[in-house]
């Protein structure tokens, strides 16, 4: 009787995990597939939107070229340089600290204040972005928070709506 027991509890628990690792494999299946949508719309949108503004639709597919367009569109060269710039420091602090913990070595104490201090500067970086790129379009405050709140949508209207490329806003 405890043998039997024994013996149905392990193949519930084994038909359990079976059940719990295709629920996951499921739900990473259609992350893929939600994020490849999201890409080729976002590809789509910024087509239309570089050739709106005079720039050649193709770099929309090369992702650190559309982010340089993007910038240089709404901003300035020197701010999509400092966006480089910023990305390139970011990953180097971030491998340093990877490679530390890794090997088991201490981590200096400015180096995660660092990276978080990248973050931050990054993140207004990009809010700043997204409202300079809404004035070149002539769109006002309620549409850049459409911009940072839902993107792909935005984007969307942006690259397929009325609205013209005025060029840079201040």
């Amino acid at each position: 009787m405890e043998e039997e027991l024994l013996v149905n509890s392990a193949e519930s628990a084994y038909a359990m995990g079976s059940v719990v690792s295709a629920v996951y494999a499921t739900l990473g299946i259609f992350s893929i597939v939600i994020a490849i949508a999201l890409y080729i719309l976002l590809v789509i949108a910024y087509w239309k939107i570089f050739t709106k503004a005079g720039k050649p639709g193709w770099h929309s597919i090369i992702p650190v070229l559309n982010s340089w367009d993007e910038i240089d569109l709404s901003w300035n060269r020197p701010m999509a340089w400092f966006s480089i710039c910023l990305t390139v420091v970011s990953s180097i602090v971030s491998i340093i600290i990877q490679n530390r913990v890794v090997a088991g070595l201490e981590v200096p104490g400015f180096l995660p204040v660092l990276s978080y201090v990248i973050v931050v500067v990054a993140v207004i970086f990009g809010i700043i972005c997204t409202y300079k790129l809404a004035k070149a379009f002539g769109k006002g405050f309620g549409f850049f928070l459409g911009l940072i709140f839902l993107r792909p949508i935005f984007m969307l209207i942006l690259g397929f709506g009325s609205a013209q490329y005025q060029g840079r806003q201040g």
